[in-house]
């Protein structure tokens, strides 16, 4: 039975992405145990501001990666390595401009972000900033890797980078417990994705060639022809900015609406949730490129894998929601402290949210591969809804999480619907 199980091709890699998710997250994990107990509670919630701030920034390397996936995973399908590689050239060419212009943005920006988010110094922001940028050179790789499901390699990667930025993120908040000091690891552990997935990925996909003798520099012409690049990657950037403020605008709106103490105790019960989150983006990351090498040729986009990815989404947030709801006291003693033992009893609402935004973010992708131009409305409704329901019951952590879990429930209801209306 269990053989026939993982036989399943989706059961198979995403049990490997789960795998390479729950190491990384663990390095990742001890990582943020290191800082809240190094830092100030009101330290702590700057610095969760900062990941919140350098996700959100991640936009363009979350869009980036999502136009590599979707491409690359065609080439993956015919093996055809030399089309890829002029791909990559091509693209190479608008990224490199990009990233310079954004730099001069990003610097531009430092003094409004740190008065409106309240942060203690100005280079806190501007190291996110750069990593954000490392990442967006970097994603042309890690996505390459996804997009030929080489998920073995991406997950030497990410393992590997996490233990980075838990090295140098002890290292260097025991020297200035501060928040930015800590940002400064989490751009270290964007250079080190950056160099490993270009020396490895590189390797592998090149030794996976099925048609050496080709030239690789029709690619467009002969896998995309309907091809228009800027209302493309149009349709990517706001799919890519609709998910990042799904997974971080509550922490934002947070931060801007309440005390640093509230942040700190809210940031703590949802970095819980989001471990739930990671193990399941393992199982999400695995349908995009097969649905995408699916619709390019034709056929339905991931729909013959939605079974097996949701019930192991359900069966692994299932499992997370009854430990919170179960031993909630414990699990925040362990992770973070006794000092957050108070919220205890809304530790399994991150669990539900977890579980909701996991299949909203399956379904979205699954209407992603297909190119689905609804989906966007669909994503910013849901992103409005939780944010006003946010700002208007957000009085404490349970109401604001409620708020937040009431709204994705909705989100994914009407995500499904639009899949299943349109195979």
């Amino acid at each position: 039975m269990l053989t026939r199980i993982f036989r399943h091709r989706v059961v198979r890699q995403s049990t490997v992405q789960m795998a390479g998710f729950f190491a990384a997250g663990l390095f990742s994990y001890f990582f943020q145990v290191a800082l809240s107990r190094k830092l100030s509670v009101e330290s702590y919630g700057e610095f969760q501001s900062l990941l919140a701030l350098f996700a959100v920034l991640g936009i363009f390397s979350s869009a980036l990666s999502y136009f590599v996936i979707t491409h690359t995973a065609v080439f993956a399908h015919v093996g055809d390595v030399a089309a890829h590689r002029h791909f990559l050239k091509w693209l190479a060419r608008f990224v490199l401009p990009a990233v310079g212009f954004l730099l001069v943005v990003f610097l531009g920006l430092t003094p409004i972000v740190r008065h409106v988010l309240h942060l203690s110094d100005a280079w806190g922001f501007a190291v996110v900033g750069l990593s954000a940028l490392v990442s967006l050179i970097a994603v042309l790789h890690t996505g390459a890797l996804t997009g030929w499901q080489e998920f073995v390699t991406l997950n030497v990667v990410t393992v590997a980078s996490s233990a980075v930025k838990l090295l140098v993120g002890l290292f260097l908040v025991s020297l200035v417990p501060r928040a930015t000091p800590a940002a400064v690891a989490v751009l270290v552990s964007s250079v080190s994705i950056w160099l490993l997935a270009r020396t490895l990925g590189d390797r592998r996909i090149r030794a996976r060639t099925v048609e050496p003798r080709r030239s690789g520099e029709d690619w467009r012409q002969r896998y995309f022809p309907q091809l228009v690049v800027w209302r493309d990657v149009g349709f990517v950037t706001f799919f890519t900015l609709l998910i990042a403020l799904l997974q971080n605008l509550d922490l934002l709106l947070v931060r801007h609406f309440s005390t640093g103490a509230l942040t700190g105790q809210y940031s703590a019960l949802g970095l819980a949730g989001k471990i739930v989150l990671w193990a399941n983006l393992g199982i999400v990351t695995v349908v995009l490129p097969a649905a995408s090498a699916e619709a390019a040729f034709g056929r339905s986009a991931g729909l013959r894998h939605r079974a097996a990815a949701t019930s192991l989404i359900a069966l692994v947030s299932g499992c997370a929601i009854a430990l919170f709801a179960l031993f909630p006291q414990l699990i925040l003693r362990i992770l973070f402290g006794a000092r957050y033992e108070e919220f205890a009893g809304s530790l399994w609402i991150f669990g539900v949210i977890a579980l909701v935004l996991s299949l909203l973010l399956l379904e979205a992708y699954i209407a992603f591969a297909r190119r689905d131009a609804r989906i966007l409305l669909l994503l910013a409704l849901t992103t409005l809804l939780f944010s006003v329901s946010l700002v208007a019951f957000g009085n404490s952590i349970r109401d604001i999480a409620l708020s937040v879990a009431g709204s994705l429930t909705l989100g994914y209801v009407f995500a499904l619907t639009l899949n299943l209306r349109r195979p």
